[in-house]
């Protein structure tokens, strides 16, 4: 019994520290982005975006992300997704890639460097089908 509770702090523990590297992007009523910036295998940079459903029920989400470089629109980025209801749900949710296909690390390590939501719309639903754009 006390190596399934110890298991169970650990796996709580290291979830936790893990969400702790997201920063929130946006906040609603309905939702939360979070995002962060981590470097692939060869060194490029990557972007993680993960959601948060706080709805009272599943969620359909299309969302447009900019890259912005210098105050110019770099790249753009689209994910749809629908968001089940479920605490275990926001836990275990995929989590979105964007990859910028023009910008390099140092543009995006930049003082000048912004990720700005460019659309969201989110539409409560009874039943998760695929999502269209």
């Amino acid at each position: 019994m006390q190596k399934v509770i110890f298991f169970s702090l650990v796996l709580f523990f290291s979830f936790s520290l893990s969400a702790q590297s997201y920063e929130a992007l946006q906040e609603n009523s309905e939702l939360t982005i979070k995002t962060k910036w981590k470097a692939n295998q060869a060194g490029k940079k990557e972007l993680y975006v993960k959601f948060k459903n706080t709805a009272k029920s599943r969620l359909n989400v299309n969302l447009e992300l900019g890259l912005y470089s210098a105050g110019v629109l770099a790249e753009k980025a689209q994910i749809a997704d629908c968001l089940k209801k479920c605490f275990w749900h926001n836990w275990f949710r995929p989590v979105h890639l964007v990859i910028p296909e023009d910008l390099s690390n140092n543009d995006i390590e930049g003082d000048d460097f912004e990720v700005k939501v460019l659309e969201l719309k989110t539409e409560e639903v009874d039943e998760c089908e695929e999502t269209h754009d």
